[in-house]
């Protein structure tokens, strides 16, 4: 009989566990996500525990499964979906353009099958862009960054981008500033504030122009 279900997320947080020659830090994956963490400790305090979910099924959906699986945790109530995005490699730019370029070219190497790119940021795209067209393989990627900012708006108007996912800095800057004031008068108790992002394609990046930031 299982005593306790969770239902909820798992991931993977990927940490800098050294620094390669170039002086990038090569990044380890490392199983988490509350609920799982949470049920592993049951488990090691002898509650019978399953987890409830949905995992990618790729490298990083195994990894997952197979640490739960490991900490005793029942998985038969997780699903491995085909349908989602194949994790087939990564690597760390720092988010800038010069460093993006040459892990791009690497990954290609490694994985010439490769045809969606999701970037850590629009700068990190351009770096990552340059490898693709470097290689002739601009036709079969998807690019996908995150920012909105100018330029990453330009490119995706352009084509060269497939999307980019629009944070709103002045949106930011006018929560930040009214949760301020109202720590100040002793009326804040917000301790997390969402401020939306918007997914920007072809189809609607006009809308919040190519000329500034959003």
């Amino acid at each position: 009989m299982i005593d306790i279900v969770a239902l909820g997320e798992l991931l993977i947080d990927f940490a800098a566990k050294s620094t390669d020659a170039a002086g990038s830090p090569p990044m380890a994956a490392n199983p988490g996500g509350a609920p799982g963490n949470f049920l592993a400790a049951l488990n090691a305090y002898g509650r019978k525990t399953a987890f409830l979910g949905k995992v990618g099924n790729d490298a990083f959906g195994h990894l997952l499964l197979g640490t739960l699986n490991r900490a005793g945790i029942e998985t038969k109530g997780i699903r491995v979906d085909d349908d989602v995005f194949e994790i087939l490699g990564s690597g760390e730019s720092d988010g800038q353009i010069e460093n993006a370029m040459p892990v791009m070219e690497q990954l290609l190497e490694q994985y010439p099958d490769a045809d969606v790119l999701m970037a850590l940021n629009d700068p990190s795209a351009f770096g990552g862009l340059a490898a693709i067209q470097g290689a002739g393989l601009s036709n079969r990627f998807l690019v996908y960054s995150v920012d909105g900012s100018p330029e990453g708006k330009a490119m995706v108007s352009s084509g060269f981008l497939t999307a980019t996912c629009a944070q709103f800095p002045s949106r930011v800057a006018e929560e930040a500033v009214k949760q301020a004031y109202a720590a100040i008068n002793g009326g804040c108790e917000c301790k997390e504030v969402i401020v939306t992002v918007e997914l920007l394609t072809k189809e609607n990046v006009e809308q919040y122009g190519l000329d500034g930031w959003q």
